[in-house]
């Protein structure tokens, strides 16, 4: 048999070899998004909405009305005034079960932020809530 031994790659090994490098980048990205956090802090307001809530991957998310109005700028760089609302979301389900019981009331909720997942609509994960007394 005379096979004909070229060096290099062929078009499907080139192929595969981009996809893997993409998947490794994109987990290396995600994974530095959970460890490498842009922020941690407190909030307090009233819970006034919370939901769990996707297709096939689930989330929950919420809203803190910290009381208050505060002034919005669209796309367009028109001014408005809005409620002072924070939305937020929580990967852990036992607090999840707490912001749930506190619907509706004064709380103040710890979050860890950092990059926008997949998962979550936002950047802000509660990581615990009290019930202000």
């Amino acid at each position: 048999m005379n096979r004909n031994n070229k060096a290099g790659f062929t078009l499907v090994e080139l192929l595969v070899s981009i996809v893997i490098f993409f998947i490794v980048v994109t987990t290396l990205i995600g994974i530095s998004g959970i460890i490498i956090g842009k922020s941690d802090g407190k909030r307090v307001g009233t819970i006034t909405k919370f939901s769990h809530k996707g297709l096939f991957v689930k989330s929950y998310e919420g809203e803190l009305n910290m009381g208050g109005f505060r002034d919005r700028t669209d796309s367009e760089g028109k001014h408005s005034v809005v409620g002072n609302v924070w939305e937020f979301s929580c990967s852990n389900p036992e607090v999840a079960k707490k912001l749930d019981n506190l619907l509706g009331k004064q709380v103040v909720i710890q979050y860890h932020q950092s990059f926008k997942g997949f998962k979550m609509d936002t950047s802000y994960d509660v990581v615990s809530v009290e019930e202000v007394k």
